[in-house]
């Protein structure tokens, strides 16, 4: 296992150091709560929410495939991105679907492992998966460095149902254990996991079909629940300590009406997430001609209309969209403001574990 470099730190962007700094005393203090997101688990393989509702529809569907091929879960998995890519349809439409056809609760439960861990032994050695997977080396680095004390990791809420996290941080000093239902107190030396969507691990027992929020409607009614449980255990984790979201992009419904509701409230603590900064994509010349002939297309039906000559046409159209990009953090931070988050912004999801890895400076190695 290489050893990691915390003096990547010193690379830290000076815009966000103050946020770090933040983050930094809240650990030190034990009162720090990491918000996981499939971001997480990606390294490792491991789909994302709607690549997991694709892969699970067509796996659904094998009972209607006239030949007999065989569902390669990494086939599977790239033709989801690719269909992603194109789809028109929700996932949220699809998810309900998928529900749709699995009639029996236990083969539901059966196909949303089958399908989110690939057939892998992802039951296997933690160190393992750190390797491979440095973000989630990252994360239970923190976790693995706290102390049952004091310093550390208060708790983690992930919105994912897989168990990687706790593999990748058995045997530490700190036990971090899954929570996915009211259960009985946890040990002192023991700080929870609160999977709120549901909790199927690797292997063993995790939630019951009935408890894992997965359809649009689900997500709606655990919402729209002040007394459910996965509400509960956020507002007492965003109430209560620092938080810091890793993985997650924040589109979600739920996760910003929560947001905004304790936006209001005195008790909340300050919330920050890492995110990648907002970029609209740069055509390139032979888009920049598809652009312009669409225009013209438009020329036709709209008053006001004008023709850019061939010399400017490519530089101007090029300006207005390094305008919007100029402007599209600035309006992005704005937004993440009024839910109360403080953004940290980074370049390239490779800097993710350079970032977390400076949460630790100062900290024992």
């Amino acid at each position: 296992m290489r050893k990691r470099n915390h003096r990547r730190s010193k690379s830290i962007a000076l815009e966000i150091r103050p946020h770090i700094e933040e983050i930094r005393r809240a650990y030190r203090r034990g009162n720090l709560t990491l918000y996981l997101g499939a971001g997480v688990s990606k390294g490792n393989g491991l789909p994302t929410w709607a690549e997991l509702v694709l892969a699970m529809y067509f796996t659904a569907m094998k009972g209607d495939w006239k030949q007999p091929w065989r569902p390669y879960p990494n086939y599977l998995y790239a033709i989801a991105e690719w269909q992603l890519q194109r789809r028109i349809e929700p996932p949220e439409i699809t998810a309900q679907k998928v529900r749709q056809y699995y009639k029996d609760p236990e083969s539901f439960v059966w196909g949303l492992r089958t399908s989110l861990y690939g057939g892998g032994e992802f039951y296997g050695s933690g160190e393992k998966l750190r390797y491979v997977n440095h973000t989630l080396n990252s994360v239970s680095q923190l976790c693995r460095l706290s102390e049952p004390t004091a310093p550390g990791i208060q708790a983690v809420v992930t919105y994912n149902y897989d168990n990687l996290l706790e593999m990748a941080t058995a045997g530490s000093t700190c036990e971090f254990v899954p929570v996915w239902k009211s259960s009985a107190p946890l040990k002192e030396a023991a700080r929870p996991i609160f999977h709120v969507h549901g909790y199927i691990p690797a292997r063993g027992n995790g939630s019951d079909p009935e408890s894992i929020v997965f359809t649009e409607a689900q997500y709606h009614a655990a919402a729209n629940d002040p007394y459910s449980w996965s509400n509960l255990c956020q507002i007492q984790c965003m109430s209560s300590s620092v938080g810091l979201r890793v993985g997650l992009s924040l589109t979600d419904s739920s996760m910003r009406r929560l947001l905004n509701a304790l936006k209001i409230t005195p008790l909340r603590k300050p919330s920050f997430a890492l995110l990648k900064k907002p970029q609209w994509p740069i055509p390139d010349a032979s888009e920049l001609d598809a652009i312009h002939s669409r225009a013209q297309q438009y020329r036709e039906k709209l008053e006001g209309s004008g023709v850019k000559t061939d010399m400017r046409r490519n530089e101007e159209m090029l300006k207005i969209i390094e305008m919007v990009n100029k402007n599209e953090q600035t309006a992005h931070a704005k937004m993440l403001e009024e839910l109360g988050i403080n953004p940290i912004w980074f370049e390239e999801y490779d800097q993710v574990p350079g970032i977390l890895d400076s949460i630790l400076a100062g900290q024992r190695a």
